[in-house]
C-alpha cells in the first residue's frame, strides 16, 4: 500500500477512545505477559519500561511513546523498586493493526528530541481535554488522538528501522543505551560529555559520534530532553517551586531554566504550570 493510501485509510474514521489518563503500574504487569484487546498508545513521562512483544522488547525512557497493536501479548517490564508512570490510551480504530505494521516502536524511539517534545505537549493537551464530558468534548479527544497518530506517522515516514525486528544489539546501540542510562540516572547534577564518557570508559569523540551516529541527535540534546520531562512531571505535582524544580533538574540558574524550558516545550513554566493543574 502506498503511503498516499496509508494517509486516506488512517484519516478515515476516528479512533474510539475506551480509556486513557495518567497510570502508575502495578508490579504484577512487569511479571506475566497479557493480551491486549484494542491498540494501546504509551507515553512514558517517568521511569524506564521494557516492552517484550514480537519485534522487541523496546526499552523506553521519559518522553518515548510505544505501541501496542491490538490482540498482541505483551509484558510491560520495569523495577518495582523505580517508578514508572505514563498517560496511558487504549483505543479502538479500524486501521490499528496496519498502522502499527506502518510505525513501529522502533522508529517511534530514534525520533529526534524536539519531535518527542512536540508529542509530549499533545499528550498534555490530551490529557486536559478529558476534562470535559460532553459529545463535543468526547469528538475533541478523538481528534486530538488522531492528530497525535498523524504526527508520529508523519515523523516516522520512510526512515530505516535498524535492528528493531529481533536482530542482534550492535556494540553501539549498547553503548548509546549506556550512555542514555547514565544520563537518565544523573541528569539533576552537572553531566559534562566527558563525565559521561569516563563512567562508560570510551573517549568523549567516539561517545559523541557513536550517539549520533545511532540515535540521529545529540547526547546533549538527550540530557535536556530528559530534564525537560523531568520538569514537566514536577510543575504538574505543583509541590515545589520553578527555582527547587530548576535544580532538581540539573539547573543552577532559574532564569536559563525558564529560557531553555520555553524553547523546548513552548510554554514557560509558570504558564505550562497554569495549563496543567
Amino acid at each position: 500500500m502506498k503511503r498516499g493510501q496509508f494517509v486516506s485509510l488512517f484519516g478515515s474514521s476516528l479512533p474510539v477512545v475506551r480509556s486513557a489518563g495518567m497510570m502508575q503500574f502495578d508490579p504484577v504487569w512487569a511479571s506475566k505477559r497479557h493480551l491486549s484487546s484494542g491498540m494501546e498508545i504509551m507515553h512514558i513521562t517517568r521511569g524506564q519500561i521494557a516492552l517484550e512483544m514480537t519485534g522487541g522488547p523496546f526499552e523506553a525512557g521519559p518522553g518515548d511513546t510505544l505501541l501496542v497493536p491490538p490482540s498482541t501479548r505483551h509484558r510491560d517490564y520495569f523495577d518495582p523498586e523505580h517508578p514508572l508512570e505514563m498517560f496511558h490510551c487504549s483505543i479502538v480504530w479500524k486501521a490499528a493493526a496496519q498502522y502499527c505494521r506502518k510505525v513501529k516502536n522502533g522508529l517511534l524511539l530514534a525520533l529526534q528530541p524536539e519531535i518527542k517534545a512536540r508529542v509530549a505537549i499533545m499528550f498534555d493537551q490530551l490529557r486536559a481535554d478529558f476534562a470535559g464530558l460532553s459529545d463535543v468534548d468526547q469528538l475533541v479527544v478523538r481528534s486530538r488522538v488522531l492528530t497525535i497518530l498523524m504526527l508520529m506517522l508523519r515523523e516516522t515516514a520512510g526512515r530505516m528501522e535498524a535492528d528493531s525486528d529481533g536482530g542482534p544489539v550492535s556494540r553501539h546501540q549498547r553503548l548509546m543505551q549506556q550512555a542514555k542510562t547514565h544520563v537518565e540516572r544523573n541528569y539533576s547534577r552537572a553531566v559534562t560529555l566527558d563525565d559521561i564518557a569516563a563512567a562508560l570508559r570510551v573517549s568523549p569523540y567516539h561517545l559523541c559520534h557513536v550517539f549520533r551516529a545511532e540515535s540521529e541527535f545529540s547526547l546533549f540534546a538527550y540530557l535536556t530532553q530528559v530534564r525537560m520531562d523531568k520538569a514537566r512531571v514536577l510543575l504538574r505535582d505543583g509541590k515545589l517551586s520553578i527555582k527547587e524544580i530548576a535544580r532538581s533538574v540539573g539547573y543552577d540558574s532559574q532564569n536559563y531554566f525558564a529560557r531553555v524550558f520555553r524553547k523546548t516545550v513552548g510554554w514557560t513554566p509558570r504558564e505550562y504550570a497554569a495549563r496543567n493543574p
